[in-house]
């Protein structure tokens, strides 16, 4: 980050950047560029693409490029002693909502429970 010089929010700035993210497409990458900077049409210099929060946060950390990760994450990363610069947006946090879905009818599985367990964990 320090030879791409202070922090600007300009589209000639990000485009010299390298990018992580979850799918081709870098969908959630370009999303928070709509939402905080509304810039729609920015060209995102993808190094790789993975699909869980674990390996962004690898290749994050590792300085393979910049990546969007929840909040828990950023948090825990930097209470292990991760030194991350996280961009501020110049709008409220996007939030998406998880919804799980399943037969009534049908008897749910332990996996249920335990996936339920956590999402409520993370609401806290």
């Amino acid at each position: 980050m320090k030879k791409f010089g202070p922090h600007k929010y300009t589209t000639n700035y990000f485009s010299k950047m390298h990018y992580v993210d979850y799918k081709a497409g870098e969908p959630l990458v370009r999303n928070w560029f709509r939402h905080h900077i509304h810039r729609h049409n920015i060209h995102i210099r993808v190094r790789a693409h993975i699909f869980n929060v674990q390996g962004i946060s690898k290749f994050i950390t590792s300085g393979l490029g910049l990546g969007v990760m929840p909040d828990y994450v950023v948090s825990k990363l930097q209470k292990d002693g991760v030194d991350l610069q996280a961009f501020e947006g110049k709008r409220a946090p996007l939030k998406n909502d998880i919804c799980l879905i399943f037969l009534p009818l049908k008897d749910r599985p332990l996996s249920h429970d335990a996936v339920m367990g956590c999402l409520r964990q993370l609401q806290k």
